[in-house]
Formats: C-alpha cells, structure tokens, sequence
C-alpha cells in the first residue's frame, strides 16, 4: 500500500500546485452537498410551487444565471413569438394571481432542433427545458408580489470585442440582483477570451451577421429584446449600449434615475435636413402607405426602453416589412436611425421623453457618417463632468472611445462611480 502511495505522495509534493486545486474541489463538493441538502427552499417559489425536476444543485445554481437559458437555435420568428407568450403569461400570473404550469413549460419548451456546434446537446437541452420551466416560479419577489424590476443592458457590438469590459464590472458590481447583460455579437468573430471576463461570462445570445446600410442591426436589436423578455421576466428596462460605450455614473445613480421614469428614452427628431432623402432611399412611395413621410423619425440607435416598448418592437410585423426593404444607395441607408424612432412615435408619441440618454459627439465627426471616437490622451474627470454638464444633466452613457482608453478610464473609475 504504501509503495502504491509513494508515487502519488511525490508527484504532490513535486507539484503542490495540484495538490490544492485537489483540495479547494473537494471542499467545494463538500460544500454544494450541503447547500442542496439544507436550502431547498432557494428553488421553491413564494406561491408554495415546488419543482418536480431533479437536476443537480450545482446546475440549479450555476447554470440558470450565466446563460443556459440563450442556449438555443430557435429561428427569429419563433424567438419572438415565445418571448411574446412569456411576457404574455408573466403579466398574467401577477393579474390573475395564477398560472397553469403545465402550459407555462408547453410555452417555453426549447425548441426540437438541437444547439448547433455544441457536445451532449441532449443535457444542454435537458437543463434549458429546467430553466426555462422553473424560471418564472423561481423568482425572489418582493412584498407587493413581483420581483424588484432588473435594467437590461443590451451590448450590440460589431464584432465580439469587450474592450471596456474590465470598465463595465466595477461598474455592475455589488448590483446583481438588478441587472441583466445579453451581447450581440458577429458569429464569425467571436473572440473566445471575451465570454469569460467576470459578469459577461456566458451572456452572448445566439447572433446574426450585421451589416451597415441594411436592417441588420434593427434585427439584432430585436434580438437582443426577445432574448432578454424570454430570458429572465423581471427585466422591466432596457439600455442598448454599444462595446464603445462607458457609464457615467455609479449603477445605482443611474439605476435609479431609470427606473423612476414612466417613459422610454429615445430620440424621435423630424427637422434633421437629410431626412427626406434618407425616407427615399428605398423608392420615393416605397414606405406608403405605412409610413407617410410627415410621420417620419430619425434619432440614435442607442437608447433606453420600458419593457412595453421592447414587446411592442418583438411584435411589429407592420413597420418591420417596410424598413427592412433593400436601400438604391446604401451610403445613404441607417434604417436603425429610423425604424425605432418612427414607430415608437406613431404607436405611443407620448410614450418617450424624445431625447436619448447616451451622449455621442456628431459636432467632431472625424470622417463619413462616424462621430468623434475619443483617444487616450483625451480621457480626463473634466472630460467626464464635460458629459455629464451637456444637455441639463440627461446624458447617463458616453460613446465613442478607442480601445486604448481603458486604462485612463479604469483610473478614473472611483470618481466615476462615486455617485
């Protein structure tokens, strides 16, 4: 026995570093056997519903909160249409004070088609029909009988570079159970170090290639909307933001200031001067009878919705079959500029304040239709006051920023995210 030891005992000692990740996984078995055995109540909801699946705890607790649930291959279409049933039957549950858990798990069943690319896509599909089934009965409410409502951050990136990442977790952290993140990226550029950096692990939703000049990007962030409804039902606030944009406030300020609101925050501007040409660009009566040109909007593509704005864009068949027509010029065609701020208008025109949260700097636009991207030795706390002074204090975001701003900025940071 001891002679069968031996090598062990000298391989440790050569290596110690082994010899405590052996130990450290072993007191964290130790540790989730106990979890599960003394604190079932953590997945039984307030209504008394205990689930009847079996999973392991360690899934249970790990799994449900860094991205199981976007594990899917669902077409756009048949996303869209189960984030409006879930969204359907959440409220429903809260107004009718029940709900038919049978029907709940038939609503958001996964799909029949397996997760592409991935191993075991069986058990990946077993733990996102747990998830999806238990998500809404799991939920921690408060004493009026809902959750405390969560502010999405919808990051609809280009590519699927994170390079303010390390900017953005000091920014959400100690604020977890009030926020969301889902990251639209290109497919064909994901860059694998991004999925694991701190609250962005695990937060990339099923993507779709984007391309200016096309209604890509109205899709996308369509999308990222369906996503984040199915996703997790307390998400009642949605900020699109880009990979170059920064807070700047601390999360609770800006949180606060969010939430308080009964309105959306989007741009809807009808006295830009390229207006007319840019309603053309698909054909002069290509938008009638839909969209008459006096009902036209144009405004930024980044902005913060009410989660019934984000369900009103999922639904829209009616303006989506328009804006998505190809454009005759394509240096002239931004349908994202217009889409959102035409429709929100002309469905709920008192449903925005008409201005956008995210300040972006269109006076120094370096070169075609791309505003001013601040550099390094730019980024400075007068700056940042500069942002925060402009407009009466409305902007909560600044874009853009070259990537080699983050060290300046993460200099910055305790200032920043000291109010």
């Amino acid at each position: 026995m001891a002679a069968c030891l031996r090598p062990l005992t000298e391989s440790a000692v050569r290596t110690p570093r082994l010899l405590v990740i052996c130990v450290l996984l072993l007191l964290s078995a130790i540790l989730f056997r106990w979890q599960c055995n003394t604190s079932p109540s953590n997945w039984t909801s307030h209504s008394g519903y205990q689930s009847n699946h079996q999973l392991p705890c360690l899934i249970q607790r790990v799994l449900s909160d860094r991205g199981a649930n976007l594990l899917h291959s669902w077409t756009d279409d048949e996303l869209f249409q189960r984030s409006i049933t879930a969204s359907m039957s959440f409220e429903k549950k809260f107004t009718s004070g029940k709900m038919n858990d049978s029907s709940l798990d038939k609503i958001l069943a996964p799909a029949n088609s397996a997760v592409p690319n991935a191993k075991n896509s069986a058990l990946l599909q077993n733990i996102q029909d747990y998830i999806q089934a238990d998500r809404i009965d799991c939920l921690e409410l408060t004493e009026s009988g809902r959750g405390k409502p969560k502010l999405a951050f919808l990051f609809l990136t280009t590519n699927s570079k994170l390079p303010f990442a390390s900017l953005w977790n000091l920014f959400f952290k100690g604020n977890e159970n009030l926020y969301s993140i889902y990251i639209h990226s290109d497919p064909l550029l994901l860059n694998q170090q991004n999925r694991n950096i701190g609250a962005f692990w695990g937060r990339f939703i099923p993507s779709g290639q984007t391309q200016h000049g096309t209604a890509s990007l109205i899709q996308a962030t369509r999308r990222l909307f369906a996503n984040a409804l199915l996703d997790d039902p307390l998400n009642e606030y949605f900020a699109l933001v880009s990979e170059h944009c920064i807070p700047l406030y601390s999360f609770k300020y800006i949180y606060s200031k969010i939430t308080a609101s009964n309105q959306s925050f989007l741009q809807m501007d009808n006295n830009w001067p390229y207006l007319q040409s840019r309603y053309d660009v698909r054909g002069k009566d290509a938008m009638l009878p839909e969209v008459p040109f006096s009902e036209f909007r144009m405004g930024s593509q980044f902005f913060v919705l009410m989660k019934k704005h984000a369900l009103m864009f999922v639904k829209d068949h009616k303006y989506w079959n328009k804006f998505k027509l190809p454009c005759f010029d394509v240096g002239a065609c931004y349908p994202e500029e217009h889409y959102f701020p035409t429709m929100l208008h002309m469905e709920d025109p008192k449903g925005s304040t008409g201005y956008t949260l995210t300040y972006i700097n269109w006076n120094e636009a370096q070169y075609g239709p791309h505003p001013k991207s601040y550099k390094r030795e730019e980024i400075n706390l007068a700056l940042i006051a500069s942002f925060r002074s402009k407009e009466s204090g409305r902007f909560l975001f600044a874009r853009k920023f070259d990537d080699d701003c983050l060290p300046e900025l993460l200099n910055l940071a305790s200032v920043i995210f000291g109010r």
